[in-house]
């Protein structure tokens, strides 16, 4: 893993990054580099404890309550992630045209992203904990005791990256992914709901991601065969391009809507 003799090259790095800034709008990159940063400029003991240890509280929040199991460390997991659901120029052309389509400078500046991204990835966890003092570092933290496993294809993608530091040479297989699975809130979750906010100053709506949705299967409503094949082969036609009829649920709480 790279070394920390240098932490202001990473932040320099990361501020240069051309289409996947908010890779790092996150509050643990930017706990993350705030540290680089006070390491850089040889803040004194307090400083940097106040700094390490925003850090640790924040991996350890989303790591310790992680419901998928992610390999890597627990920075790694988290900017893995965050690429990995990216919406940026690069992912939303590809999702909406193929690689193909992509100008060669959009192209370029995806691959020196990817570099520097991987470049940050491997920080390692046990330089920072030693540039501290006697303190624990945040390279073992484990998810909930009944976390899944991503998708086989992801799984895959995921360990290639952390195999290598050269993310640049894998932006074709980073494309693929895009085109799959989508970026932003479509490609991070699959169930949603719809929030009405009617108090404060963040008055309207919005699409909010389920992170953990009920798994409920169609084989499961029992007393509703004749309802649900109609309401399958009816969105078997819409998704086919076929004439489809919009649909209205209806019914008492606790009917099922929902389900």
């Amino acid at each position: 893993m790279p070394s920390l003799a240098n932490p202001g090259w990473f932040v320099s790095r990361a501020r240069g990054l051309l289409v996947c800034g908010k890779v790092l709008e996150s509050p643990i990159c930017t706990a993350m580099l705030e540290l680089l940063d006070s390491l850089q400029s040889g803040d004194e003991a307090e400083a940097l404890a106040r700094r390490y240890s925003i850090v640790f509280r924040l991996m350890a929040e989303e790591a310790e309550s992680s419901t998928v199991q992610w390999p890597g460390n627990p920075w790694q997991r988290h900017l893995l992630r965050r690429l990995l659901a990216d919406e940026n120029p690069f992912s939303t052309k590809v999702r909406q045209a193929g690689l193909q389509s992509v100008g060669p400078s959009l192209r370029s500046a995806m691959v020196h992203d990817l570099i520097v991204l991987g470049e940050l990835c491997n920080i390692d966890p046990a330089s920072q904990a030693s540039a501290i003092g006697n303190v624990p570092s945040w390279a073992d933290f484990r998810p909930m005791p009944d976390a899944g496993s991503l998708p086989t294809d992801e799984q895959e993608l995921v360990g290639r990256l952390l195999r290598t530091t050269a993310w640049g040479d894998l932006v074709s297989s980073l494309a693929d992914h895009y085109a799959r699975h989508g970026a932003g809130l479509f490609g991070q979750f699959v169930a949603f709901r719809w929030v009405q906010q009617t108090a404060g100053e963040a008055r309207g709506a919005r699409l909010e991601g389920i992170a953990s949705p009920d798994p409920i299967r169609l084989s499961e409503l029992v007393g509703y065969e004749g309802e649900r094949r109609l309401l399958v082969q009816n969105t078997r036609q819409f998704v086919a391009g076929f004439p489809a009829n919009n649909v209205l649920l209806y019914g008492d709480r606790g009917t099922g809507k929902s389900s």
